[in-house]
Order: C-alpha cells, then structure tokens, then sequence
C-alpha cells in the first residue's frame, strides 16, 4: 500500500516537470499581473489604514508598533509593555520567534509608526502571489496564471489576514510560496534558502519545514544526492531551530518561563484536544470557507495538499484558530493554490481534445471567486468605514490636536482601539493602572469600559487637558 501511494506521488509531481512542458513567453500577461499586483497593494494598505484611523483595531498592532519603536529608539530589543505586563515577556521573542522581523527595522527608522507596518504587510501578502504566478505559467500557461493570481488576490481568507492587524506571518505566502516551487520543480537553492528563511518567520513553522523534508527524503527518491542532502540539512537545522525556541530562546527573554511547559500558546492546542467534539461546526465551517472560493478543487492534487497538513493541524487543534478572520490561514495558502495548479493540469491534459471545457472552469474559478470575495471577505464590511463621520478618524485635526498634549515621554493609558495609535513612546497601557500620567479615551466605543471601574478615582486624580464630541485626554493632577 504504501509503495503504491509513493508511486503514486512521484509520477503526480513528474507530470508538472518544466522540462516536459512548452512554454512561450508572452509579456502582456505580465504585465497584467503586476498591475493586478499594484491593485491589490494599493487597496489593502488604503484600507488597513483606514481601519486604523476609524479606531477599529486591537492592541495586537500596538504590540509590534511599540516592539519596532523600542528597538530603534530605546535600544530595547523588541520590548512591549503589554507581553510584559501580561507574559512577563522582556521581548517579543519571549513569544515568538521572528528574526525575520529585523528586516523591516530600516523601514520603520524612516517613517515610523503603525501606518509603515501596515503598508509593508500589504506589500509582502501581495508578493506572496509571485511563486504562484511563475509556478501556474510553468504548468497551465500565462492565462491560468492569471486566474490563479485573481483567485489569490480576491481570496477571502487572505484579505482578513491582510487588514488584520500586523503579524509576522505576512512574510510566509512568498516565502513558503517559493520553498514549495522549488521542492516541486527540484530547484536546489530555492529548497535550502526559503527553507532556512521560513525558519525565521515564526517558531512554529519549523514544524512545516520538518515535515516536508521527511516528505522530500521519502517520496523523491529520484532527486540528486545533493537534493537529499539539502532536505537531511534541513531537517536537522529546523529541529534544533525548534528545540532552541521554546527551550533557551523564548526562556531567556520572558522571565515567567522555564521551558516548553510554561510557554503561554502551547496550552490552547493540547486543551481543546479534550472538548474538540464541540467545536466540530466552527472547524468544519472553516474547511468550508477554506475550499469553496477554490471549489475544492486542491482536494483532487493530495501530493501536494499533504504538505499543509502541519497547519491545518495546528489551525484545527486549536481552541480558537479556525476561523477566516484570524491571521493563521496563511500558513495554508500556499500548499492549497499549488495543488489547485496541479488539479487544473490534469483537467487540462484530461480534456485536450476540448479545451473548451477547460476554459469555462477557469471562467467558473474566477465568477466563484468574486462572489466569495463579497460573501466572505472583509471588504465590504471595511468599505462602510468610508463613510463615517469625522469624529470618527483618527486622521482629522481634533485628534491630532488632542494627541498634541501628551509629550512623547509620557506614561499613557488607554482603552485597546486606540492603543496602536499612541504606542511609539517607552510605555503605553491598556487600561488604568501603572499610575500613568496621561489618559485617553473615546467614549463612543465600547473598549472604553475597562475605565469604568476606576471612574470616581479617575475623577479625583486626573483632570481634562483636551475634549472634542467623546474624546479625552486627562492629566495627572
């Protein structure tokens, strides 16, 4: 049996061999596709910013506003005050991993601030269709390679991921994206370096490397020995990456830990294992909205499906992780549109003789995938921030006027929506406590509630420096 499934596997990935495929090169259709790029840049950043400025993130932009802010201008490597408060973290790399995250300290010297990460996420999750692009042209042609790019650009899953926040895992679609082209097309340089790469962006991908070198050194017998040893020094170089990560590294900057067993993220995945019967609806809307917009067509290429079993494992354990709207659904994408490519080959081959059939199941993936995009995706919720009022944006002069009182300096609390908007600065708070010299808050969100509590103390100490319609600024007294 399981000399069949490897036979199996080997003559799949043989058939999308670029040495056994025609391909002529026509320019217009790259062209096409960086246009198709600049679109996608162009409207998530506008629109990751504009969630920004009508207060509608969370704490988790703060995070590595302040982490990139702190590093730069304190000298603090990656220092946040809510992973240290919460986590006793003395550094984001108390909870993750992510060295890859330096890369983008030189942007943020230059213009520092929430916007920059913002923009730089749009970018990499839009590049992310590079390998998929130049991988479809190899194996369907310049037209399915388009396809394949709108599909990806309109994908709901990746639209929420995009103007959720910042995460680090924005660097994974190119990245791993370019690892699978070239565990496919046997390019040796692409295995080993956005192998060793991915190993940079988060902990947890290691686990994804690991597997598809044991996948690499098992199936493709017929690689060179060279490819062989590529995978064996990947497999040994990602399992000491993940040892050291949760044994030493994340130790030593998070003073709570001592080990794997006291990491904070671990327990949500062995937990739920107990009750994971009744998260069976939310798991299997998930696989739904994962697979439709591709109208499970990856389901009919599992060699190359196989490699996101990892995440899918990682996402479905979980307590909480299987749902678009969270940032996890990257770690997916990739191995999913690659075995889309391949599935739409073997249609092709199947029906050469009237591609005709062909054609309309490209034209099919594409209606599908814009009626997705507006079902499922964030956009059309997040175009309503379009037209809100200007109390309502944190881009008008009365914020701006009102954040003017607070000196760079200063110890401020908040409420979690306007968290990202004040954390370039030494300390910010989440709620009151600390005795922070500076309060803000908009009263017309509930986020605000978390002060409630404190009300009468908050009157007796701190007095108002600036109010416009429901925002504050309060100083100590």
């Amino acid at each position: 049996m399981l000399s069949r499934i490897t036979n199996y596997y080997q003559n799949a990935l043989k058939r999308i061999n670029p040495t056994t495929l025609s391909v002529q090169s026509n320019r217009k259709w790259d062209v096409s596709f960086s246009v198709l790029l600049i679109i996608y840049i162009i409207t998530l950043s506008y629109f990751s910013i504009l969630k920004l400025n009508t207060f509608q993130t969370t704490h988790d932009l703060g995070i590595f506003t302040q982490s990139f802010w702190t590093t730069i201008f304190e000298g603090k490597f990656f220092f946040n005050n809510l992973e240290f408060y919460n986590n006793g973290a003395f550094s984001h790399f108390g909870i993750h991993i992510s060295p890859i995250l330096i890369l983008l300290l030189p942007v943020y010297a230059l213009y520092p601030g929430p916007d920059v990460l913002l923009i730089s996420q749009s970018i990499l999750y839009g590049i992310g269709a590079i390998p998929l692009y130049v991988a479809a042209k190899k194996v369907i042609g310049e037209q399915g390679s388009l396809v394949i790019s709108l599909i990806y650009f309109l994908y709901p899953a990746l639209l929420w991921s995009n103007i959720n926040e910042f995460y680090e895992i924005s660097f994974l679609p190119f990245l791993l994206g370019f690892f699978i082209y070239g565990f496919v097309f046997k390019k040796d340089s692409l295995i080993l370096s956005c192998g060793i790469a991915c190993l940079m962006i988060k902990e947890d991908i290691s686990i994804i490397i690991i597997f598809a070198s044991i996948l690499g050194l098992f199936y493709h017998k017929d690689y060179s020995k060279r490819t062989q040893k590529i995978f064996i020094s990947l497999l040994i170089i990602s399992s000491i990456w993940l040892i050291l990560a949760f044994t030493i590294i994340m130790p030593h900057f998070i003073s709570l830990s001592e080990g794997i067993s006291n990491n904070p993220f671990l327990p949500q995945y062995y937990s739920s294992l107990t009750n994971i019967s009744t998260g069976i609806i939310p798991r299997g809307e998930y696989l739904f909205q994962v697979f439709y917009p591709l109208l499970f067509l990856p389901l009919i290429s599992p060699e190359l499906l196989i490699l996101a079993i990892p995440s899918f494992a990682e996402i479905l354990l979980s307590a909480t992780y299987s749902d678009i709207q969270y940032h996890f659904t990257p770690l997916i994408i990739p191995p999913l549109f690659f075995a889309l490519i391949m599935t739409l080959k073997k249609i092709k081959i199947k029906f050469k003789s009237r591609i005709i059939i062909y054609k309309l199941l490209l034209l099919v993936l594409v209606v599908n995938a814009i009626l997705c995009c507006i079902i499922f995706s964030p956009l059309q919720q997040t175009m309503g921030l379009m037209y809100l009022p200007e109390e309502n944006h944190a881009d008008s002069d009365w914020f701006r006027q009102g954040a003017a009182f607070i000196p760079p300096d200063a110890v401020v609390s908040t409420q979690s929506n306007l968290y990202s908007l004040f954390a370039d600065r030494t300390t910010i708070i989440e709620g009151y406590s600390h005795d922070p010299e500076y309060i803000v808050l908009h009263l017309d969100f509930p986020q605000c509630q978390i002060f409630v509590d404190d009300f009468t103390e908050i009157a007796e100490l701190y007095s108002p420096v600036y109010q416009k319609e429901q925002f504050y600024v309060l100083k100590r007294k």
